[in-house]
């Protein structure tokens, strides 16, 4: 498990520090090949089942800076 979490990181870190992704969601699969960009997450969806229709993808929202630091604000100060 520790293993999928730490590829997510590097995944989520590459992502983040990629202005195209930044603020929009991107279908993933095999772990790290972005196949699909959009606002939303819908479109994103059918972007790539239309082009890897038997792939398992994930979608992910990829956070503007200010969001991110938001989330990490909540988790931080949660009781």
């Amino acid at each position: 498990m520790e293993k999928k979490n730490d590829a997510f990181a590097k995944l989520m870190n590459r992502l983040c520090r990629t202005s195209k992704y930044v603020g929009k969601h991107v279908a993933v699969i095999k772990g790290n090949i972005v196949v699909a960009v959009s606002k939303s997450q819908f479109a994103v969806y059918k972007m790539a089942k239309k082009i890897y229709p038997k792939e398992t993808l994930g979608i992910y929202y990829v956070p503007t800076a200010k969001e991110a630091l938001t989330a990490l604000c909540n988790i931080l100060t949660r009781k």
